[in-house]
């Protein structure tokens, strides 16, 4: 099915929200600090003294200094140093424009993607509610690396899709494996994509797809071992990589700030996409509820949420709603079929139910965007910052100022 004229002009909406939400950091903060100089050294030095990057980042690391996001996450860091080479922009600001520009080819794909897994009306639905998702516009407008990270993800995902139809295109297969090679090359968080191939390629025919070929096992095992290749190289040997990581998760799990916020039971990360999105949680799980094997398509994204969930819960302290960005589109497919299937009990009138429904969830949507991240400048969507921007909970300060204005 070819997108029309109707879903392009939501994509074209979508990146109209993403000029809007572009709002850079005005000083390098946190990763972004980090990010900005692993740049700045790649863009002035070049490949070849990459070893002495990693050598400063472990010296920092035993220094005493805070724990830091490492310079393996190669990737992301090159792409936004192209993007200084090419254009003069200072790389800091790169970084942004590289989440920019990702956030908008992710909407792109997820068009191109349910345009042939849905009905049209559906497909135009889904991708309205992610132009409209607030996780995409604010990953989108900052300098951090999860938007590359998850326009990455989304592209493994769904190339395999389209290889594992007859007759398995090896240009779905090209594709496959360099979204993982990239993905591994970006973050480590890509384990959990990986392992949700993995599970995608050995249940494939038992929700009705091609059984997986050698090509394709070959693809899934080799393009990750050819990134980490490539990410030893870039550290100066295997051992300094180790140690990279090492000290990496050792820091993290004595950090204060992980501490204090990653931490929680089971449903923590649905939790606070609740909080983030409510109306999208609770339609998304009345989808899900009314899955049918038969369902080719939304078994594959149930199957591929279910994975990646499973593997972010043996994160200790690893609880980031930044890492359920990967399930902003099946959750929106999740949502448009339930209300798909609501607004069909109202026969002639389902087309307009259908449409005020949609529009309702989006609304809602850029309402939690506006006055988490844009009203009260909500930077890492903890569940406090959350809660303090939608005025369930006050701080110690607001109180005493409320008190005192009694």
């Amino acid at each position: 099915m070819r997108m029309d004229w109707r879903m392009w002009l939501v994509i074209l909406l979508g990146w109209i929200l993403n000029w809007v939400a572009f709002a850079p950091l005005e000083v390098a903060v946190h990763d972004e600090y980090h990010y900005a100089t692993y740049c700045r050294f790649l863009s002035h030095d070049g490949l070849g003294k990459y070893p002495f990057l990693t050598s400063y980042y472990l010296e920092e690391m035993y220094s005493g200094a805070a724990v830091s996001a490492p310079p393996t996450r190669f990737a992301h860091l090159a792409t936004a140093a192209l993007c200084h080479v090419v254009t003069g922009i200072e790389e800091h600001r790169s970084l942004a424009v590289v989440s920019m520009v990702s956030s908008m080819l992710l909407l792109a794909w997820c068009a191109f993607f349910a345009s042939r897994i849905l009905p049209s009306r559906e497909a135009i639905a889904v991708v309205l509610l992610m132009a409209c998702a607030p996780l995409r516009l604010h990953l989108g407008g900052k300098g951090l690396n999860d938007g590359f990270f998850t326009l990455w993800a989304m592209v493994s995902l769904g190339s395999l899709w389209f290889y594992l139809q007859p007759p398995n295109s090896r240009k779905w297969l090209a594709l496959y494996a360099a979204s993982l090679l990239i993905l591994v090359m970006t973050k480590e968080n890509s384990v959990f994509i990986w392992f949700a191939m993995v599970v995608l390629l050995v249940i494939a025919p038992w929700i009705g797809l091609s059984r997986p070929t050698a090509a394709a096992w070959r693809t899934t095992i080799l393009a990750p071992m050819v990134a980490v290749t490539l990410l030893v190289l870039l550290a100066g040997g295997w051992g300094r990589f180790v140690e990279i990581y090492t000290a990496f998760v050792v820091k993290g799990n004595r950090n204060a700030f992980t501490v204090l916020t990653g931490d929680g039971p089971w449903y923590r990360y649905w939790l606070d996409l609740f909080m983030l999105s409510p109306l999208v949680v609770l339609l998304c799980f009345a989808g899900l509820g009314g899955l049918r094997l038969h369902q080719r398509p939304l078994v594959y994204l149930a199957c591929f949420m279910a994975a990646t969930w499973l593997g972010m819960l043996q994160l200790k302290y690893g609880g980031n709603l930044r890492y359920t960005a990967v399930w902003d589109f099946p959750m929106r497919v999740f949502v448009v079929v339930a209300l798909a299937g609501w607004a069909a009990r109202f026969g002639s009138r389902q087309r307009v139910l259908f449409l005020v429904a949609v529009l309702a969830v989006s609304v809602q949507d850029l309402s939690q965007y506006y006055r988490i991240f844009m009203k009260h400048h909500v930077y890492e969507p903890t569940p406090e910052y959350m809660l303090r921007a939608m005025d369930v909970i006050k701080s110690v300060d607001d109180a005493r100022e409320e008190l005192k204005s009694r």
